[in-house]
């Protein structure tokens, strides 16, 4: 997906536990776009019209029955006119983790794509908890707790074209040094401290001496102070959360209390204040949720590595019988346990990954084929 592209997008943000949902979020209190067009549709044909029925049914079955998905995950696919199916994805994410996922249809479609996200806690009874709008189709989600989601999507009626959808999931705050400066996390939360009679509430990010510290999020300065465990400390608010994100062993400070501050701002340099005095240079940060309770920051700012992102030509054969045994995965990873498919076995192409096709076969099943296995005909 090119640049440009990604930044027309309009965010939809939802977050459970520390973030509140955005006013531009469909919640469970609103029907949803998906829940509007079935609405209007059945108000036009009878809700008991086949084809509507046959659309419903599959955006159900889909939804119970969801392909797993790595954190990092694209396809190229393509909607067929006479094919009413739906795709789920389970998605496993971490508190203080970011879910972004994105639907760019081709140019000139008209028809629409609803695009949901569900808390999967429960399997057999999957919880709305958020929809794209029509137009952007993206949404983001920020865990409060370790949860399984379920991305959904499916196209209106009648709806032919190709599209690319992408899957991400990474850190919910940027890192809290500058960019351009190397600057590793060398000790993590839990570690030992004062000859083990406490424990690290925070990581230690490895920044040299007079680094840029900036705000990992857009809010308010709490606090700007200096005692003798921390030495000189920042705390900001961040905006619509119940967290303190919390900086110290600074060697100056930029900002004051009350002062706004947007995501990267500089809010001080790094040094070794407070009991870090006989340490090396090194940030301390850390989170601090509803009354001042210290939770393991690492997956709110840990990176992940960028995966490059390929808009895979659709094949223009869709359906073929293989010509020989072929394995299929539930999921794209060669790890993962695959069945076997005979010669002559039909399948239907539903996307395209890096590796993998994304099938569909005769008797309802779905998985993920190597690309490399088949020679379309």
């Amino acid at each position: 997906m090119n640049a440009s592209f990604t930044r027309s997008f309009i965010v939809l943000l939802c977050c459970a536990g520390f973030f509140s949902c955005a006013s531009t979020a469909v919640t469970t209190s609103k029907r949803s776009p998906r829940e509007k067009y079935e609405s209007k549709t059945a108000n036009t044909v009878g809700k008991n019209n086949p084809v509507l029925s046959k659309w419903r049914n599959a955006g159900e079955y889909s939804l119970h029955h969801p392909l797993a998905a790595p954190n990092n995950y694209f396809e190229s696919g393509r909607f067929f006119a006479t094919d009413s199916s739906a795709t789920s994805f389970a998605v496993n994410i971490k508190r203080g983790q970011k879910l972004t996922a994105s639907f760019r249809k081709s140019l000139g479609t008209p028809n629409k794509v609803y695009l949901d996200l569900w808390n999967a806690t429960n399997r057999l009874d999957p919880n709305f908890l958020i929809a794209s709008d029509t137009i952007n189709n993206m949404v983001e989600y920020i865990a409060g707790n370790d949860m399984d989601l379920i991305l959904r999507f499916q196209g209106e009626i009648g709806f032919a074209g190709n599209y690319f959808f992408t899957v991400q999931t990474g850190p919910s705050l940027l890192y809290p040094i500058a960019a351009n400066v190397k600057a590793p996390i060398g000790s993590f939360w839990g570690d030992g401290r004062d000859g083990g009679t406490r424990k690290h509430e925070g990581v230690d990010i490895m920044a040299p001496k007079h680094s840029v510290a900036v705000a990992a999020a857009s809010g308010v300065v709490t606090d700007v102070s200096e005692n003798s465990l921390g030495g000189k400390v920042v705390s900001i608010h961040p905006d619509r959360s119940n967290l303190s994100v919390y900086y110290a062993h600074l060697d100056s400070q930029f900002v004051q209390e009350g002062q706004r501050v947007q995501a990267g701002d500089p809010i001080g340099l790094t040094g070794n204040t407070g009991n870090a005095r006989n340490t090396v240079s090194h940030l301390h940060f850390g989170i601090y949720v509803g009354y001042n309770v210290a939770i393991d920051p690492l997956l709110f700012i840990k990176p992940v590595p960028a995966k490059k992102v390929i808009d895979h030509p659709f094949p223009t054969n869709a359906s073929f019988s293989i010509l020989g045994p072929v394995k299929i995965y539930p999921e794209p990873n060669r790890a993962a346990i695959p069945g076997d498919l005979t010669k002559n076995t039909v399948v239907t192409v539903k996307a395209v990954t890096d590796e993998f096709y994304r099938v569909a076969l005769a008797d309802g099943r779905s998985g993920f084929i190597l690309r490399s296995a088949v020679r379309l005909k």
